[in-house]
Parts: C-alpha cells; structure tokens; sequence
C-alpha cells in the first residue's frame, strides 16, 4: 500500500510497506515498525491496490457496487491494512480506471439513500464497517478505543506471522511498540500488550475470566486470551462478548494473576443428617457428594475475591 508523504506534490514522497520497511529482524525493522505509526498518520495519502479492487473499472459500477467491492476486498482480511485504514488522513481505492476514496463514497451512499431503499440498506453496512476502521483516531471521538471496538474490528482479520499481532493492536489502541518490540522471545508479545492495556485502563474487564478462547501459557496469565483473532471460535457471539468488555469492573493484574472481585455465598457442610444413618455409606471413597443441601429463604451477600491464575 502506497502512501504519499505530505510534500509539495510537484515532488510526492512514496512509501510502500513492502520496500521501505525491512523483511529481516533488526535494527532496521525494529525502528521502521516503531515509526511507522507516524508513516500513515503524516501521509497526504493512502492508496490501497488490491488486486480484486484493480479488475474492475469504477465507472461502470453503482456506489453500491464499488461499496461491496471494497468491504469484501482482501484488504479487509488482513490485520495490518487496518491500522494503515485507521490512521489514513485520506483513503483511497485503486480501481482499473481510476482510484476512489472512501469519503466520496460515504457521501454518495448518503445522497443515493435518500430515495432508493436499496441504497438505504447498504448504507447501514457501509457506515458499520466505515466505524470499525475510523473510530480509533477519528476527530469526532473524544473517547479512546475500547477493547469492545477492537474486538469486533479484528472479527474477520487475519496475520500471515502470528506474533505480528500485538504489534498491529498495539498501534490501534496507542501503546508503547518499543516496549512491545523488545519483548523476547517474540511469542511473549501478547502478554506485554495486555500489561500495557491494564496500565492504560486502570485494569482488565472482570469478566475476560468467563471467554473460552485459549489462553496465554505464562504463570500468572492463564485468563489472557492468547489472540483476538480467535474470538469467533468461542460458544458466545460477538454481542456476548461486547457486553462483557464493557465490564465496568476493572481487575488489576498481580504478580499471581488477575484480581477480581465478585459477590458470593459461603456454603457450609451438613454435620448431622438426623436419620441415625452412617455418615459415610460408601467405605473407601474419599469424597461423599451431598445428595441435598438445605438454604435459607434469603441469602445475604458477600463480597469474595477470586484470584485466577
């Protein structure tokens, strides 16, 4: 993906992720990956050439058309072209014929939905999608991206290198890569990138205790999900999930895990039975399963600390 630096354009300045920014670990790569935040947010420009978008000509299609096109592009599939979405002052569609931005769609989607119901209908798409790309540094959103966001952005994303996504959900929700970088080996990339949300937020939402996705391996982070990419393959939808990111309870992260605290109940055994039977039926067992338990008509409420390691 081209981007145009903010130059006199008589002399444009090209970037291009797959020339300017080293392939080979080092020195090199390290700091092009650190600055490259700056790259996209400074570029004048951003040009996607996705190969679907380039084998059709833009003139002969309706906006719908076009909209489809580049919502179900490759482009959309990869991780590291939302960042490079995200970031883009002004973002434009390589088509055969010439290249479309994505704010000139935008508006004649508006205009066209106004009279035509089937525009209205890919309206909607469109401005989902649309957030799910500008909300993380939009100007209009004073308030910075959540976890939730980041979680239904990243719902049909992928990496080629899967410890490149710390660095890529690193960038979105604005940490330190150089801290992230320097993480070695590379697999423990994960594990700094949720220290660093922690210490951003105040905290993890309480309730990433209850997703199903596989978790990190490290002593003391076994409530990490190890991906966001992975998300889909839990038995809770997408709705699901958005509710429990917007726990407002948030857990600090100790030395032994994470630190959530919930309201519980106490619950204490059955000494006497009163039926003058044994207390033990089943000799050699070493646990007996109560076949009743007997509760109050109210139950007072306690707080209990979990810790889950």
């Amino acid at each position: 993906m081209p981007h145009f630096s903010n130059t006199a354009d008589a002399n444009p300045l090209i970037w291009l992720d797959t020339l300017c920014c080293p392939a080979n670990d080092g020195w090199g790569k390290q700091k092009a990956i650190e600055k490259i935040r700056l790259v996209y947010r400074n570029a004048k420009h951003v040009l996607v050439l996705e190969a679907g978008l380039m084998a059709y000509d833009a003139e002969s299609q309706d906006v719908s058309e076009q909209i489809t096109r580049v919502f179900t592009s490759s482009w959309m599939r990869r991780l590291w072209t939302l960042q490079e979405g995200a970031l883009a002052q002004s973002l434009y569609f390589q088509f055969s014929d010439r290249a479309v931005s994505l704010a000139d769609l935008g508006n004649s989607i508006m205009k066209e939905s106004k009279r035509s119901m089937r525009h209205r209908v890919i309206l909607m798409d469109f401005l989902k999608e649309f957030l799910g790309v500008a909300s993380f540094f939009s100007s209009y959103n004073n308030t910075p991206p959540t976890l939730s966001l980041l979680d239904d952005s990243l719902k049909h994303r992928g990496v080629s290198v899967l410890t490149d996504e710390p660095l890529c959900i690193g960038t979105l929700m604005s940490l330190d890569l150089a801290a992230i970088l320097a993480v070695a080996p590379k697999e423990n990339r994960m594990q700094k990138f949720w220290d660093l949300i922690a210490a951003k937020q105040g905290g993890i939402p309480s309730q990433i205790i209850f997703f199903e996705e596989q978790r990190l391996k490290a002593s003391g982070y076994g409530w990490a999900p190890q991906s966001f990419l992975e998300m889909e393959r839990g038995i809770h939808d997408l709705h699901s999930r958005m509710v429990r990111w917007n726990d407002p309870r948030l857990a600090p992260i100790t030395p032994k895990g994470l630190r959530v605290r919930y309201p519980g109940y106490v619950i204490t055994g059955i000494d006497d039975y009163r039926d003058l039977r044994p207390r033990n039926p089943l000799p050699g067992f070493q646990r007996i399963s109560e076949s009743y338990s007997k509760w109050p008509h109210s139950f007072p409420q306690a707080p209990s600390i979990c810790q889950i390691v």
